[in-house]
């Protein structure tokens, strides 16, 4: 055997470093992982040095990744939660149809108002704002649709707006301006007037006043942000006329009420004069009866009867002959053209065009086929009566003219070289002269750029239904950047 050499002493350095190696050391013989192999020979001053606890490979393997710069895997990042899952599917599913159908607004609304509330109460409310903001970038018959239906949501989604506004933090009002700012979009696109806002006076009319009255007072950023569409809003519905309940004459109120009614059968689909006729909702085969983005017949009434009364000067003559009886012709025609029905209570033909329109233009098209029929026939028996209709015989003397038609071109005979002058030699010139007659242009209806008086008194008054559907390149930034706040996840 060897002679044992004699042990040198350990210095303070490797005193500490046999003390770690034994506290770390496993109790199995399997090789240590890699990081305790570095943690090792890093030296006295790494902070690995220290007593390390107990991992398992695939920890290490982990560790080792996120140490050397390497990314982990999304199979090992959490999953998200089935309540964000399946908002963000509502999401991604409006984002997909850009613009939603008026045949899938309902199913939308069930959605929101079944299932959203099990989603979490910031993820509904961001949902339905969500909806509110893609109403207003869709097209008439959808936000027809929404008039008709979603009235509650939308004042339900303003009213908690509005609550945290007054009594929410920085970060809540932050977020509940962001849903305000989508419920204002979506009010401005909606076809209603003021007889609708007085109808949900109590959902919607209450929440907006108390928002107009915070955005007046508050002096934040905040509130002079929302303060421009609330004043727009405010304008719009200032200039259209007053609504039958709001008139303050109880006489003439009564009286505004019952043209309300019989407003109200025509668009209802009554046929026949007489108030008691059974309703018979006579739709076009194009719309249908069961078709969606219809307003309601009861809302469209009291919006036309309040512009009927405006057309009619009704502020400053009160009720008129001319009032009443526009009202029942009104009545009468809407009831027995379909067509005309449909466009007006699906916003294509807006309230003053209906007050504006001739007996002619109310009438159904076939019985306007059959009118133009029977004029023409009367025409054609007074142009025969005497035979001047028949066509008279080509001789040199005449040309073939036919003196139904317009005057021959005027020809000057040989030897007169103008109108006033003759040839008293009576040689014909070589080239006699033509005679030009010019003649102005028959004056236009609106040749001095003037509208007639009832167009003009018309223009003046604001129409409650919507203007045309923006075009794929005419969306509205705001509306885009509302769309990419309200579709972020909620952690």
């Amino acid at each position: 055997m060897a002679a044992e050499q004699p042990k040198r002493p350990l210095s303070n350095s490797e005193e500490a470093a046999t003390a770690t190696e034994g506290s770390v050391a496993p109790a199995s013989s399997s090789s240590p992982p890699p990081l305790a192999k570095r943690a090792k020979t890093s030296g006295p001053c790494s902070p690995l040095t220290a007593a390390q606890p107990q991992l398992s490979g695939d920890a290490w393997d982990d560790l080792d990744a996120l140490v050397g710069g390497e990314s982990f895997d999304e199979e090992s990042a959490p999953p998200a939660s089935s309540e964000e899952a399946q908002r963000a599917l509502f999401a991604a599913r409006l984002a997909e149809a850009k613009k939603i159908d008026a045949e899938d607004l309902p199913e939308l609304l069930e959605m929101l108002r079944d299932k959203a509330p099990s989603w979490g109460e910031e993820r509904r409310r961001r949902s339905v704002a969500l909806l509110l903001v893609y109403i207003s970038r869709s097209g008439r018959q959808c936000r027809a649709a929404f008039a008709a239906e979603g009235m509650p949501m939308l004042g339900s989604a303003l009213t908690e707006g509005v609550r945290g506004l007054e009594e929410g933090t920085d970060a809540e009002r932050q977020e509940a301006g962001m849903r305000i700012e989508a419920c204002l979009a979506c009010l401005k696109s909606l076809p209603i007037g003021r007889a609708t806002m007085w109808e949900h006076r109590h959902s919607v009319g209450k929440p907006f006043d108390r928002l107009h009255r915070w955005c007046a007072k508050s002096k934040s950023a905040l509130a002079a942000e929302i303060r421009v569409p609330t004043n727009s809003l405010c304008a719009k519905w200032r200039l259209q006329p007053k609504p039958a309940e709001q008139d303050g004459d109880a006489q003439q109120k009564a009286i505004r009420r019952k043209v309300v009614q019989i407003l109200g059968q025509g668009l209802a689909g009554f046929v026949g004069n007489s108030p008691a006729s059974p309703a018979h909702c006579v739709m076009s085969p194009s719309v249908g009866c069961a078709s969606p983005g219809m307003l309601p017949p009861s809302t469209t009434a009291a919006e036309l009867e309040a512009t009927l009364f405006a057309f009619h000067k009704g502020v400053a003559k009160g009720i008129t002959d001319e009032y009443r009886r526009h009202a029942r012709t009104l009545r009468n025609n809407l009831g027995k053209n379909p067509d005309l029905r449909n466009k007006v209570l699906a916003g294509e033909t807006s309230l003053e065009q209906l007050c504006s329109m001739s007996t002619d233009d109310l009438a159904p098209e076939d019985l306007k086929e059959y009118r133009r029929a029977e004029a023409q026939k009367m025409l054609n028996e007074v142009w025969d009566k005497d035979g001047s209709n028949a066509p008279i015989p080509r001789t040199d003397s005449n040309d073939g003219y036919d003196r139904n038609l317009a005057p021959p071109p005027l020809r000057l005979r040989k030897g007169i070289t103008s109108v006033d002058e003759t040839s008293d030699s009576g040689a014909a010139p070589s080239e006699p002269k033509r005679l030009e007659v010019r003649m102005e242009p028959p004056p236009t209806p609106f040749g001095d750029g003037l509208a007639p008086k009832a167009v003009q008194d018309m223009g003046t008054m604001a129409s409650p239904f919507v203007d045309a559907t923006p075009a794929p390149g005419e969306e509205d930034e705001d509306a885009e950047a509302l769309i990419r706040y309200l579709s972020n996840s909620i952690l």
